[in-house]
């Protein structure tokens, strides 16, 4: 085998590999490559050039340039694919679509331009990868339907194809084997996917996709593909697939199989045995990924002797719970590492209901009609901005199949991102007033919001009062001003197709009004409307934790008890409501009153070891069972009762 390059581990076993493998190919490029044919990467109409995407740059701080960060992008590849002995490179054409620029440059720099794949560019890891010539990245395949026209569809998405000769290789037949190759180590029963000692197997011996370095850089990739199709949405993956098996490989590092890790994200079982795993450097490109992995299998790799093995990797993977078959951490423990705080429901003070009437007028109107709800909540001295946090982690929707970043060119040029926009006229000139806001509105894409009633989970709402506010009937010289709300929403919303009214892209975002008293539609008018907008972040992190428990609810549950407490008199305000005591303290209290009443200890010592245990009753009763036993208990600690 072949051996190039330097530094850089090979799933072949041993170092090298001077081609790319985060490279990516479609089978047919892949299957003319295993034949001696003319790779497809080349975009003969341009004298020979060869087109390369770039993405991610869209997530840097320079796509708030004007330009959209295209200038310093182009500076910046061309800078990093030079060589220090050789000619500078240059990109001798180049376009943007959608979110991927494309740069086409001479064969001999693009090995150069391919490694830059991964780099962190303004902040941003760039994809960099091949791009064919039809304007769809060249890792792009047809259909199983259509690579062998006519073939019935089997079990598990896999079409019934007939075996190709080997003598008569093609695109099609290639894709066909492969296809067939993942059919064989795929054991739906066990949601298992076997891709262990891919070099012994006869069928991929047969087709010769390991004769060259360079058919055998393309094949995972090429692999992975066909698994996109296979199961072409998240949800088909997570529910198929839940385990891989990559053992018995050679591998020195995963850097050749990456792609496995944005193929299958959701992945609960990982094994990795029996390969040639050094260190932690050789896993880095896995370090972000797997958020779900649940098992891990390193076994006969020697990155199974490092001291830190076992805590890294529990850090690294936090949902872990078995590492090499042993048990690292209980499903409990992973949840309270999850949510160390108890998130509690939101507060919304709404007296008169004059917020909670707005929000649910609001929302329908502007997905629908948005010059009424101007009409009917804003005036002349109402303020706007939106501003884009194009850095916020993305969650992948389970009906969607995008894993790139978001097109944020139609909010891009309003942004109001404090941090980004330092001089003070572009912040003056992006907080929109009065009648600017209708313009604002009427650029901005339209959008559907999840409904309040059948989806309240979608939501997390806040209402305070806000005193202090101007007032318009009085030139807003009222000494003290005038009394109104501050309303904080966060949330999700689809982005609509304007012509055809489908789902185009999911944002999450936080928005912020300030009301006060107005000639608006129930007496009110939007003072200030802040909008912050971020890629899809789910829902999750509002959800009330499971212990949460209502105080009123606890409070009424100890009702029971006739005989007051005797550390308690009436009045005392201790597990009650009181101006300037937080929701927890009283919980707190209550607990401690609880348990008091339970073990006969004085409220003092029920708090203590109510806090040795979480504020867990259940554990604080155990474990005071316990300390009785052994006799630990002091006397003092008790209740003296008359």
């Amino acid at each position: 085998m072949n051996q190039r390059g330097r530094g850089r581990g090979s799933w072949r076993g041993g170092r090298g590999g001077g081609h790319n493998r985060s490279q990516q190919y479609s089978s047919e490029s892949y299957s003319a490559g295993v034949n001696g044919g003319q790779s497809k990467g080349t975009d003969n109409s341009h004298g020979g050039l060869v087109n390369i995407g770039v993405r991610g740059w869209r997530n840097s701080k320079a796509a708030d340039s004007n330009d959209g960060g295209i200038g310093k992008l182009r500076e910046f590849l061309e800078r990093k694919g030079s060589s220090s002995n050789g000619p500078p490179a240059k990109i001798t054409k180049s376009r943007t679509e959608g979110d991927v620029f494309i740069i086409s440059v001479r064969p001999e720099l693009v090995e150069r331009m391919l490694h830059l794949n991964g780099f962190s560019f303004a902040g941003a890891s760039l994809t960099v990868e091949g791009w064919g010539n039809d304007h769809l990245p060249v890792l792009s395949i047809s259909p199983f339907d259509k690579g062998v026209a006519g073939q019935p569809q089997g079990q598990n998405g896999f079409a019934q194809q007939a075996q190709p000769d080997p003598s008569q290789i093609g695109p099609s037949s290639t894709k066909a084997a492969l296809t067939q190759v993942l059919a064989k180590r795929y054991d739906p029963s066990l949601k298992l996917l076997n891709l262990s000692a891919l070099k012994q197997d006869p069928d991929l011996q047969q087709l010769g996709v390991f004769a060259t370095p360079a058919t055998e850089s393309k094949f995972f990739p090429v692999l992975m593909k066909i698994c996109d199709e296979v199961w072409d949405t998240p949800a088909k993956k997570a529910e198929s697939v839940e385990s891989i098996t990559v053992s018995t490989n050679n591998l020195t590092t995963v850097l050749d199989i990456t792609t496995l890790a944005a193929t299958f994200p959701s992945l609960k079982n990982l094994d990795l045995s029996n390969n040639l795993i050094p260190d932690f450097e050789a896993l880095k490109y896995w370090r972000w990924k797997f958020r779900d992995l649940e098992h891990l299998v390193l076994t006969n790799n020697p990155i199974g002797s490092l001291l830190d093995f076992k805590k890294t990797l529990m850090k690294w993977y936090p949902k872990l719970l078995k590492l090499n078959s042993a048990e690292v951490r209980t499903p409990k423990d992973v949840q309270n590492q999850q949510n160390p705080i108890q998130v509690l429901p939101p507060y919304f003070q709404d007296e008169a209901e004059i917020g909670a009437k707005f929000i649910t007028d609001f929302f329908p109107l502007f997905d629908v009609n948005r010059d009424t709800a101007l009409r009917n909540f804003y005036d002349a001295a109402s303020t706007f901005s939106v501003s884009v946090n194009t850095h916020a982690k993305r969650v992948q929707h389970e009906e969607s199949n995008r894993s790139g970043p978001s097109n944020w060119d139609q909010y891009i040029r309003k942004s109001r991102n404090l941090l980004k926009i330092t001089h003070l006229s572009a912040r003056q000139s992006r907080l929109y007033r009065g009648a600017q806001i209708r313009t604002t509105w009427e650029q901005m894409p339209r959008t559907k919001h999840p409904s309040l009633n059948q989806h309240p989970a979608d939501w997390l709402i806040e209402c305070h009062p806000l005193p202090g506010l101007p007032d318009p009937n009085n030139g807003g010289v009222l000494s003290g001003g005038v009394g109104g709300l501050i309303i904080m929403v966060h949330g999700n919303f689809e982005e609509m197709h304007p012509q055809t009214g489908k789902t185009i892209d999911r944002r999450s975002f936080d928005r912020t009004f300030v009301l006060g008293p107005g000639s608006g539609v129930g007496g009110i008018r939007v003072v200030s409307d802040i909008l912050v907008l971020r890629g899809p972040g789910g829902s999750e992190a509002w959800g009330v934790s499971s212990t949460y428990q209502d105080p009123s609810t606890i409070a009424a549950a100890l009702t029971e008890p006739r005989i007051p407490h005797p550390e308690v008199p009436p009045g005392s305000g201790i597990g009650e409501p009181r101006p300037g005591k937080s929701e927890l303290q009283v919980q707190q209290e209550v607990l401690a009153i609880e348990l008091s009443f339970k073990t006969s200890m004085k409220l003092e010592w029920a708090a203590k070891c109510l806090i040795e245990n979480g504020w867990d009753v259940a554990k604080a009763w155990v474990n005071f069972q316990e300390l009785v036993a052994k006799e630990k208990i002091p006397a003092e600690a008790y209740l003296v009762v008359n």
